[in-house]
């Protein structure tokens, strides 16, 4: 399946009640992963984050598309933002991240047989694309870039 055709159909999806309903909860779930079901490893300072809220966007990846799925990666980091703001303004470039991890999981994962290939290219896809250069690019774009390296 092409990936136009993946986005009609994923959007054809969007039009039954059953899919809203699902959608709704996994967006809560994704909520809920993002807030508690996180690790941050201490022997790299706070700088490295495990996190399991991917689950329900790959979740809505594989049952309605990729479009339920950005908007549950989408809409969860803007609801997790309003009830635990991070110490900062909002910044939307982690909600493209979070858009683009449903895409990403959509086309890998939606009306394929889900096999463990297939998970690990949509998984390796997302972290070299959205955890690796984009994050260091939103974070490089919030913080200033700093050429000054001391030893």
């Amino acid at each position: 399946m092409n990936l136009l055709s993946s986005l009609r159909r994923s959007v054809n999806e969007c039009k039954n009640i059953y899919c809203i309903a699902a959608i709704a909860m996994l967006l809560a779930l994704r909520v809920v992963l993002g807030m508690f079901a996180n690790l941050t490893l201490p022997a790299f300072g706070s700088m490295v984050k495990l996190s399991a809220a991917f689950l329900p966007i790959a979740v809505a990846g594989i049952m309605f598309g990729p479009v339920p799925a950005a908007l549950v990666g989408a809409l969860g980091d803007i609801i997790s933002f309003m009830l635990v703001p991070t110490g900062g303004a909002y910044f939307p470039g982690f909600t493209i991240s979070g858009l683009l991890t449903g895409l990403i999981y959509g086309f890998a994962l939606y009306k394929n047989q889900v096999t463990l290939p297939r998970v690990i290219i949509g998984w390796t896809i997302n972290m070299l694309v959205v955890e690796t250069f984009l994050a260091a690019y939103w974070l490089w774009v919030l913080n200033g870039y700093t050429a000054d390296v001391r030893a």
